[in-house]
Parts: C-alpha cells; structure tokens; sequence
C-alpha cells in the first residue's frame, strides 16, 4: 500500500529510526544464530558424542563451525545492545557525521514521505527496512531505474506475475530491487521520474549488460544520458 503516513512505522521508533532497526535487526540476527547454535549443539549431543572416537574428524569440524557462529553471536548481541558500533551505524560516514546523518534522516522521514512495501522515500533519502536491519542510500546516488516483471507459471499454465522496481546506486555499486504490486510500482516509477530527473529510468538491455560486466563503463553511459536532456 502506499501511504504518505508514517503512523505504524513511528510507533516502533526510539528517538532515532537508524538506531532502532539496526538494534532490531541485530537482535533478529541474534535469535536467528542462537537457534543455529542449539541446532549444532544438539546434532553433536545426539550423534557425535555417543562415537566420538569414529567420529572426531566430524567433531574437529563441528567444534570449528560452532565457534565461528558463537562469535557472530556475540557480534549481533554487541550491536544489539550498542548500535551506534555497529559498521553500519559507522557507515554513515559516507555522508558526513554519523549521528548528524541519523538525527537528519530522522527529521526528513518525520516529514511526508512515500512509502512502497517496505521502502521508503523522503526528500534526500531512499531507506529500505528488513528483517535484519535497515539500508541507507542518498538519492543523489540514484542513477538508474527501472520496472519488472516476472511472469509466473505452474506446471507450464500461466499464474500470473510478479512486480518490482529496481534501483541502481552509484557509490556502493548496489542493485536493490523493491517488490510491489503493479500499482506501486508505476506509482513509485512516476515519482522517480518526477523528483529525480537525474535518473536514468526506463529497462535498456545495453545498460543491463554494462552494468553487469564493465560498471565504469555503465556510469559514464547514464552521465552522458543525463547531460543530453
């Protein structure tokens, strides 16, 4: 749905909107490697413990995977508890002063903006929310997109499409795709057309090729687009 309201998301928010889902994805991280850890631990209890003579090759194995998720672990929790840490807290360097960058982030998103599945758009930023965390580009990095469709088929019969708008950014060289319904994605195609003129929109299989294999190539490809309109 596409909503210029910020009512549902604001009801979760802590004074700063960078912080909260950085800690909440941290601790959905967290739950996430507890459980692998319990899984591991148990598969050794039940099967290698019992023989671990035949089996101390396999136990050297497992001893080495647990240790390696029992660390990131202890990472999630860290940044859990401590965001303001976390790499992709600090990651806001990139645009300035970290908590200058998340306390403006805050102000723009507390005023109108547009929201499509779990992608929102405000005057300067593009953020996209999930499940274990939140990430955040600059519209100014925006320099290409474009609608998709998937058709959909099962056992050969035709069952319909899916839809989505994908986005390409400059700086970390990222392909994010935002899936919607038909709807949103026409809507969120006219107002990149709309508040960002710089973006090149519209599929081009040239650009797709570009981009996959010579992105200098790509970027110079959408400068020189963007300087002949």
């Amino acid at each position: 749905m596409i909503s210029g309201s910020r009512k549902t998301l604001m009801q979760q928010m802590t004074p700063n909107i960078v912080v909260f889902h950085i800690s909440r994805g941290n601790r959905n991280l967290s739950f996430l490697l507890l459980f692998v850890a319990a899984l591991f631990l148990s598969f050794v209890m039940a099967y290698l413990l019992p023989f671990r003579r035949q089996n101390c090759l396999y136990l050297i194995i497992y001893a080495v995977l647990s240790a390696v998720v029992i660390l990131f672990l202890f990472r999630a929790i860290k940044y859990w508890i401590a965001p303001q840490k976390s790499n992709a807290f600090l990651s806001l360097s990139r645009f300035g002063m970290p908590n200058e960058v998340a306390r403006d982030i805050d102000k723009e998103f507390c005023s109108r903006n547009l929201r499509i599945a779990e992608a929102y758009f405000t005057n300067k930023w593009f953020l996209q929310i999930s499940l274990y965390g939140i990430d955040i580009y600059s519209l100014v990095s925006i320099v290409w997109a474009h609608a998709k469709e998937t058709k959909k088929r099962i056992n050969g019969i035709p069952a319909g499409s899916d839809w989505s708008v994908v986005i390409y950014i400059m700086g970390k060289k990222a392909e994010v795709t935002i899936p919607c319904c038909e709807e949103e994605m026409d809507a969120l195609m006219a107002h990149i057309k709309r508040n960002l003129p710089w973006v090149t929109t519209g599929y081009s299989k040239e650009l797709s090729q570009l981009w996959s294999f010579n992105k200098e190539a790509f970027f110079r490809r959408v400068a020189t687009q963007t300087e002949k309109r």
